[in-house]
């Protein structure tokens, strides 16, 4: 970033960077946390996550993080700016975020997350982004975690095959 900062200054160019949080929704691999804990209760069974619970994550939506950097190309606008979602949340929260979206689409109720303290949680998770400057000058609003995972639940029990990802997006 400071590579492209110096090299936009000597060219009397604008340059924008957008920092991704941990990306989500249709389309996404099938073996990560979020749709690992929407399969588990699409097939009726508790999510299980590793380590404490506690670790915190900031995801974003796919569509959200594109909608930031489109805004960042149209409106011309400078230096660096942070895609994430709503608000950062621990990975225990996350997983509950997924049984409520399951619950949502008619599955089953009063699922809950278990914790397997037996792994150790992935040393990337306990991240919080500061999405000010985004909201301010990008009119940037992530859509919630509920909303967004929802969506990614009726993909995955569509089948979840990434040429219907698309389709599934709000």
């Amino acid at each position: 970033e400071r590579l492209l900062a110096i090299t936009a200054a000597r060219l009397g160019a604008k340059y924008a960077v957008v920092r991704p949080t941990c990306i989500y929704g249709p389309g996404q691999h099938l073996h990560n946390a979020i749709p690992l804990f929407l399969k588990a209760g699409l097939a009726g069974q508790n999510p299980t996550l590793y380590g404490s619970g506690e670790s915190l994550r900031d995801d974003v939506l796919a569509p959200d993080l594109s909608f930031c950097m489109a805004e960042a190309l149209l409106r011309k606008q400078t230096g660096a700016f942070h895609a994430g979602g709503e608000k950062p949340r621990t990975i225990f929260e996350t997983a509950e975020v997924c049984c409520q979206a399951i619950e949502a689409l008619g599955g089953a109720k009063g699922l809950r997350p278990v914790v397997d303290t037996s792994k150790k949680e992935k040393w990337w998770i306990d991240q919080s982004f500061d999405l000010t400057r985004s909201r301010e000058l990008l009119g940037y609003e992530p859509h919630t975690l509920l909303e967004g995972v929802t969506c990614e639940a009726r993909w995955i029990q569509g089948g979840g095959r990434p040429e219907d990802s698309v389709a599934s997006f709000p």
